[in-house]
């Protein structure tokens, strides 16, 4: 059987109330209970992206049990508060496009956890509007309904109560949290006996009974300005819940009982409600420290407070079921409470209830539970039995057997072949477009929703689709080494992609858009694949991307730029059930902040961060790898946990790479001249931490002792280097023994490698180092810097030099050429190489989690 359990009830304003905490505790009660059963049953637990902030403390809540269920998120349009006229087509359009979602999802039962409550959010409840899906609904209380002067008085609310109601009698079947809820829903709304079951509840895992130490306890005490013995109340401040008549009872105890306690209330309320309660204390004449308004406690306190008190009371006259009674006898106290609604039911003791419409009844059972030991040792004795009647291991078997009995009685099969056969493609937009027109609906709105609707209704094609991030290169490709790496991983997906058989996945180029979001690289991919000579201006025609559960999103290129907008963009795919995976090529900007500007650190940190939050992280060596996971023991330590980080070897053939091509038009000469003695090539964009400047000033050392090196630099000018950048233009061995080449091609570049006579790695800290295994194709001898991500990528296979200084790279090629001149350089085709094929087929397979040739 598959459940799909909606916990909006745990996401809404529920969840600082027991609608929240019941909704959770019967989830991973229920979920326990399948596992420790081994019941071939599934569990998916249904969020709300309207609710975007709850969606990763719910599933932190879930604990353990959220390896037992799998969260799904589906995606409404806000705001949808029905109570307001303009929220009209939203809230309609969220509630099809809810029901639509959950059809994808193929369910035997949908649980709705909260229907009949949260008015003024974006809390989205319908059943049966769209899809026949057999439904069952929690049934909480009608006290609304039961008690309309209280509760309904606004003409809105009654109408948004009404229509709540409308849909929970829709539901198929109803789950009881008492008796006395059954009883209401039979007796006022009419639901058929046979359907609806009492479940009961029980003390959620938050109230945990505490043995305080007296210095625990003093400071307690101390923390809400209590200084005597109390009679504590636990809740909420509505009507209902009858703090008038508390108030009035306390009162009328006998002075030296009354002025040898204190009253303690402790519950969140809002200011009108505290108004009306300071002015109801004043009215019992119990100004003073008789009553302490704690206001909002946590459930440690709460806790603790329970364990202090002389006694608890709950005087509602309706509790749909009276749960802080039981956290008060689960945590030892002395409870009493009404004899109306489910009290009865929780307490279990006619002893230690009162009439909660007459004070005199309730002062006389306050004053038996703060004096009378042998009434306080009878109720304590008989709440240790009562308890045991109270679990959620219960009440999850006791709604299992419900759903188990359905299920033999084939309910569930007829309405889910009946969901499986809905032409939701066609459907959904009909019943969108009928819905009445709106002076509120906007174009940017309607955008929106045609997305949604594309996101959720059947793709024809089943392949998941991967969203390969090229911002960048979409942007201009700058020929850096990071974008010889996107055009060659690009280059093997199309290949994939087209090869005979197909691939497991669709690929789709993307880039961000500064605003939020990504758009399809149409035009571009058109352009990449020949079919498009011109591009089109600014991406127009470009269409926005849908993601849906099982696509991933790759940041293939390193696209830095990125903001809060974007963060939450990721946020919501990954509620979605898309994969979010980021390349990470370097550490760089954030390990040597001094060779980058500053903002430009500001913005690579925060990027790091981001992507810290997603599903895993693909580095280009083992090294960054390494040097990620030390960076996030400080930065973000919480990832280490959630984040997968592996790594992947970058290929070398530059020829499988999409080159670039064309040689300068004195190409060929300067070929002829570097070939006419040793020519030592550095390859990389001009940056302070490559180490090009100290480069030239070895060289500088070596043509001053008469060498005649020659120096070629390959890369175009980065930051931090326009001294540099001029001291090259003017050097006087420009077109002699120097040469910068700002903007070779690949082409070139091969050439160049083909005709040097070694390769100069000097960069103090890199991400892989390709030019290093680019070089090895050809066989080029390589020195390099002695740090770690060259080692793991030379191995033994280079000639390695220490030291930081001109003096030590120009005697490291000094020694070098003797052990070449003797044919004891380090053989560098030795170095082991990846080709771009194997190099993707690894990125692919950490991606997907499965080698998808």
């Amino acid at each position: 059987m598959r459940f799909v359990i909606d916990l909006q009830g745990v996401q809404n304003e529920s969840r600082y109330r027991g609608i929240g905490r019941y909704s959770l505790a019967f989830v991973k009660a229920l979920v326990k209970a399948l596992i420790d059963r081994r019941a071939q049953h599934e569990v998916i637990v249904l969020l709300s992206d309207l609710f975007p902030d709850t969606i990763a403390p719910v599933k932190a809540a879930l604990g353990e049990q959220l390896a037992g269920c799998t969260v799904r998120v589906w995606s409404g349009i806000g705001p949808t508060d029905e109570r307001k006229p303009q929220n009209r087509w939203r809230q309609q359009v969220s509630e099809l496009l809810r029901e639509a979602f959950i059809a994808q999802l193929d369910a035997d039962v949908v649980i709705a956890t909260s229907v009949v409550d949260s008015p003024g959010d974006n809390t989205v409840v319908s059943i049966g509007q769209l899809t026949p899906t057999y439904t069952v609904a929690i049934l909480y209380d009608l006290i609304p309904l039961l008690y309309t002067s209280e509760y309904l008085t606004d003409p809105v609310t009654l109408d948004w109560y009404y229509e709540r109601l409308h849909q929970l009698r829709r539901a198929d079947y109803w789950l009881a949290i008492s008796e006395s809820s059954r009883r209401d829903g039979i007796e006022q709304l009419g639901m058929p006996p046979a359907s609806v079951t009492n479940i009961s509840a029980a003390i959620g895992e938050e109230t945990v009974p505490r043995d305080l130490t007296e210095t625990e306890a003093v400071a307690t005490r101390a923390k809400f300005s209590i200084t005597r013995p109390f009679l504590l109340y636990t809740g909420a401040f509505d009507p209902r819940k009858n703090i008038d008549r508390l108030l009035a009872a306390y009162a009328a105890l006998p002075p030296a009982v009354r002025n040898a306690h204190q009253l303690v209330l402790a519950g969140g309320m809002n200011r009108p409600q505290r108004t009306l309660l300071d002015q109801q204390i004043i009215a019992a004449g119990l100004a003073g420290d008789h009553v302490i308004v704690t206001g909002r406690v946590s459930d440690t306190d709460f806790s603790a407070l329970y364990g202090l008190c002389r006694a608890h009371i709950l005087p509602t006259y309706c509790e749909g079921f009276g749960l802080t009674a039981l956290e008060a006898i689960a945590c030892g106290a002395v409870v009493i409470g009404s004899n109306y609604s489910s009290v009865p039911e929780v307490i279990g003791n006619p002893e230690a209830l009162f009439d909660p419409f007459s004070v005199t009844a309730i002062a006389q059972k306050i004053e038996q539970a703060l004096t009378d030991e042998a009434f306080r040792a009878r109720l304590l004795t008989h709440s240790r039995e009562q308890l045991k009647q109270f679990s959620w291991d219960q009440t999850a078997q006791r709604a299992l057997a419900v759903l188990e009995q359905i299920q033999t009685q084939q309910a569930f099969a007829p309405r889910r072949a009946a969901a499986r056969a809905l032409d939701l493609r066609r459907i959904l937009p009909q019943r969108i477009a009928a819905l009445p027109q709106t002076p509120e609906r906007t174009d940017l709105e309607l955008s929106e929703v045609a997305a949604l609707v594309a996101a959720v209704v059947p793709s024809e094609d089943p392949r998941p689709v991967l969203f390969v991030d090229i911002t960048e290169l979409h942007r201009h490709d700058s020929h850096s080494g990071i974008q010889r790496v996107v055009r060659s991983v690009l280059h093997q997906l199309f290949k994939s992609v087209d090869a005979a058989g197909g691939s497991g996945y669709k690929l789709q180029l993307v880039y961000a858009i500064d605003r939020y979001g990504y758009k399809a690289a149409q035009a571009f991919t058109a352009r990449w694949l020949g079919q498009q000579a011109t591009p089109q201006a600014d991406g127009a025609g470009d269409d926005w991307i849908n993601p849906r559960q099982g696509d991933v999103f790759l940041g293939l290129d390193l696209n830095f730029n990125i903001d809060d907008a974007h963060q939450t963009y990721f946020a919501d795919l990954r509620h979605r059930g898309v994969g979010v995976y980021f390349v990470v090529y370097d550490l760089l900007p954030v390990l040597f902040k001094e060779t980058f500007v500053p903002e430009l650190v500001r913005r690579y940190a925060f990027w790091l961060s981001v992507v810290a939050q997603q599903d895993g992280v693909i580095c280009i060596s083992q090294a960054v790898a390494a040097e990620l996971r030390t960076w996030l023991q400080v930065n973000a330590p919480a990832s280490l946990h959630t984040l997968n980080i592996d790594w992947f070897a970058l290929g070398a053939d530059i020829a499988s790479s999409v080159p670039t091509k064309g040689l300068p038009e004195n190409g060929q000469a300067i070929l002829a001249q570097l070939a006419a003695a040793p020519t030592f090539l550095a390859v990389g964009t001009l940056e302070p931490r490559k180490r090009q400047a100290q480069i030239l000033e070895a060289f500088e050392l070596l043509w001053a002792q008469g060498s005649h090196a020659q120096l070629v630099l390959v890369g175009k000018q980065g930051w931090l280097t326009e001294e540099l950048a001029a001291r090259l233009r003017q050097h006087p061995q420009q077109g002699q023994q120097l040469f910068w080449f700002e903007n070779a091609s690949d082409e070139f570049l091969e050439q160049l490698y083909a005709s040097a006579t070694c390769l100069i790695a000097a960069s103090e800290a890199e991400g892989f180092g390709l030019p290093i295994v680019e070089a090895a194709r050809h066989g080029l001898p390589v020195i390099a810097r002695d740090i770690p991500v060259f080692r793991e990528v030379a191995q033994t296979h280079a000639y390695f030099y220490a030291g930081g200084s001109a003096a030590a790279l120009a005697e490291a090629v000094q020694a070098w050429l003797v052990l070449f001149a003797d044919g004891r350089a380090p053989d560098s085709s030795q170095i082991h190489r990846t080709s771009w094929v194997e190099s993707t087929r690894q990125l692919l397979s950490h991606v997907f989690r499965a080698d998808l040739r």
